[in-house]
């Protein structure tokens, strides 16, 4: 028995040592140049914000609501251009209340350089921090992508927002 645990202990750290997540097909970064019009994108999310001792949570939801002509492309040379608009309604409940608006987004992305990694996608935009993705579906005529952030944001007057959203995107390529 003394030679079974440590040959199993053994052969289990082999097994999960060696898993990782799916990496895209060699020719990823090729399928992944050209440009992509956006289908539908869906969010969801939450935050808290904190002031005086007290935390008062809010829930938020995105959807897509009109035709579409934003797009995503990706060059050979590594930059990454949006053009287009696209329409989402907004819908956030507060302190009990739900609202809904409707704006008009422009420049999601902007313009700058993309990275793939298996199946992280990294774009350094307009935007003052790099976008991260996870690309969960690439094939010749689709490209679903995740976005997931958690981030905390301080202001001068001593409170605090506590946030966590996630978005898929849906395109499909021209």
């Amino acid at each position: 028995m003394k030679f079974f645990y440590p040959t199993l202990l053994g052969f289990a750290l082999c097994v999960l040592s060696s898993c990782s997540p799916e990496p895209l097909n060699p020719d990823a970064l090729v399928s992944l140049e050209g440009t992509w019009e956006l289908e539908s994108a869906t969010g969801t999310g939450h935050n808290v914000t904190h002031y005086k001792g007290e935390e008062v949570p809010a829930t938020f939801s995105t959807r897509t609501v009109s035709p579409t002509d934003y797009a995503l492309t990706f060059t050979p040379q590594g930059r990454v251009f949006s053009t287009g608009t696209f329409t989402e309604e907004v819908t956030g409940t507060f302190q009990g209340e739900t609202s809904t608006r409707i704006r008009e987004e422009k420049k999601l992305v902007g313009a700058g350089v993309w990275k793939l990694q298996g199946r992280q996608l990294s774009m350094g935009t307009d935007h003052p921090e790099e976008i991260q993705l996870r690309i969960v579906t690439l094939s010749e005529s689709e490209l679903v992508m995740e976005y997931q952030n958690v981030f905390t944001t301080e202001s001068r007057n001593g409170h605090r927002i506590d946030e966590e959203q996630r978005v898929i995107y849906i395109l499909h390529r021209n």
